[in-house]
């Protein structure tokens, strides 16, 4: 894998964590909200609800499925992080070896110029080119 398309798969993993706390977050509003219309509901503060035990059974179901889905997005937040620790440590060793492949190329161009390697190629095509020319 390129270096380049293991950066903006860290950058998409980073946003899909953030989507997931965004929507964690969102569970945990709704369940506020819901813990606060079932308060009122018991303190007789609604007073047009007909039936205040359906309502509360609604709303304990409404709770159990923002708490499954609490759950169910912390699993997959889970699993971005680690896919983002994986993707962090091979970006991490890439650009490790592409210093590492940079200086051994520093290091073969020099003893080239120094070995007159590159004298003898530049020679050899200016030969090359005033046959052609």
């Amino acid at each position: 894998m390129e270096l380049n398309e293991l950066e903006l798969a860290l950058d998409d993993d980073q946003k899909e964590i953030e989507g997931y706390i965004y929507e964690i977050d969102e569970c945990h509003d709704r369940m506020q909200d819901i813990d606060e219309f079932v308060r009122a509901i018991q303190a007789g503060e609604v007073p047009a609800l007909p039936n205040t035990a359906f309502a509360l059974v609604e709303m304990e179901e409404e709770r159990e499925e923002e708490e499954n889905a609490i759950n169910k997005y912390k699993e997959a937040r889970g699993w971005h992080e680690e896919q983002f620790q994986k993707l962090q440590g091979q970006c991490a060793m890439l650009k490790k070896e592409r210093a590492g492949l940079h200086k051994t190329c520093i290091e073969i161009c020099s003893i080239f110029r120094r070995s007159g390697v590159f004298g003898v190629i530049r020679a050899r095509l200016v030969k090359l080119n005033s046959k052609s020319a």
